[in-house]
């Protein structure tokens, strides 16, 4: 109820949507330049919120794997969460190796 009333707001939503076009998480770049430390990036394709070449980018970054799924949005872990955990599982597994 209470993120419903700041929602409302006058400018909140247009502050949130700025804030997720233009958002870049300082521990990424630090990521990348630790040795042996795989990352995995999961991004819908169809992320209305962040755009996808910024998601992507970032991956690239961390040298991560990068996994596009389309017909997703900004939630892949709650639209298509078998197929998320399914990435997950796979990237566990061959880390573990």
């Amino acid at each position: 109820a209470e993120s419903g009333r700041l929602l409302n707001r006058h400018g909140t939503a247009r502050a949130l949507v700025h804030l997720t076009r233009t958002w870049t998480p300082a521990v990424a770049p630090a990521a990348a330049d630790l040795p042996g430390v795989r990352a995995a990036v999961v991004v819908g394709a169809d992320d209305r919120l962040i755009a996808r070449d910024r998601q992507v980018a970032r991956g690239e970054a961390l040298h991560a794997e990068i996994h596009v799924l389309p017909g997703v949005g900004h939630a892949p872990h709650e639209q298509v969460p078998d197929a998320v955990a399914g990435l997950i599982g796979a990237f566990v597994e061959t880390s573990a190796r």
